[in-house]
């Protein structure tokens, strides 16, 4: 099963695989590995009902601002 939020976009959308989801009381934290060539990994939070499962191909697309941190 693909999983893609339902909004509407501009931006690209990166091809991911769900790795991992802690649910958060009303939302959750999901971890994306992208299916680039660099298969770098990405955490994102997501509302609780909109949340895949672990193992799920998605479609992942940044809307707005966002913040970046890089893991040292």
């Amino acid at each position: 099963m693909e999983w893609e939020a339902e909004t509407a976009h501009t931006g690209a959308a990166h091809d991911a695989l769900v790795t991992d989801v802690i649910f958060q009381g009303q939302d959750a934290s999901v971890a994306l590995q992208l299916q680039s060539a660099t298969r770098a990994m990405v955490r994102t939070r997501v509302p609780g009902y909109l949340c895949p499962r672990p193992g799920e191909r998605v479609r992942l697309v940044v809307e707005g601002e966002v913040t970046a941190y890089s893991r040292a």
